[in-house]
């Protein structure tokens, strides 16, 4: 119904702020692990896109200013060829959900602040290796420095500065 478009609204505008979600390759610089991705980057990310090109295929409909037949014509054509199996059937209480999950494990940070990120138990592994790594590296660290690592965990995952 109506609410539920305008919940779906407010929810494309919130994820299409979030640094996390300006662009994919902040998925691959991170080490971001696959299960953390399968479970809120993915589907948010799916939805925001789906959203998007709804919004862009619906622009040149109810543009008064600029009736032009090529551009309706092309818009017609992109709406019939969105994918309606996308997240977009996902009911928009489920999204939300995702969405509070994923702010409640990532908090304030940028993408650049965090080393690591996944789902505790599953991600486990990965993100032992993320914190090997950053051991090995040393990354910044003068002679005789320490460097200190903090495991944070939620409700839903882990994260390691």
């Amino acid at each position: 119904g109506y609410c539920e478009e305008g919940e779906r609204q407010a929810l494309f505008e919130e994820i299409s702020v979030n640094p996390w979600f300006a662009s994919l390759d902040g998925f691959y610089t991170l080490r971001v692990q696959d299960e953390f991705e399968r479970a809120y980057l993915r589907p948010l990310d799916s939805f925001k896109d789906f959203f998007h090109r709804l919004q862009r295929g619906f622009e040149p409909l109810v543009d008064e200013e600029d009736p032009d037949l090529d551009r309706l014509e092309k818009a017609v054509n992109a709406l019939r060829k969105l994918d309606h199996a996308g997240d977009v059937t996902v009911p928009v209480e489920q999204l939300r959900t995702k969405w509070q999950y994923f702010q409640a494990i990532i908090g304030q940070y940028r993408p650049g602040q965090v080393a690591g990120v996944g789902l505790w138990p599953n991600d486990e592994p990965g993100l032992r290796e993320v914190l090997r790594s950053l051991v090995r590296s040393g990354t910044g660290l003068k002679a005789g420095d320490t460097r200190e690592f903090e495991i944070s965990q939620t409700d839903s995952g882990v994260i390691i500065r």
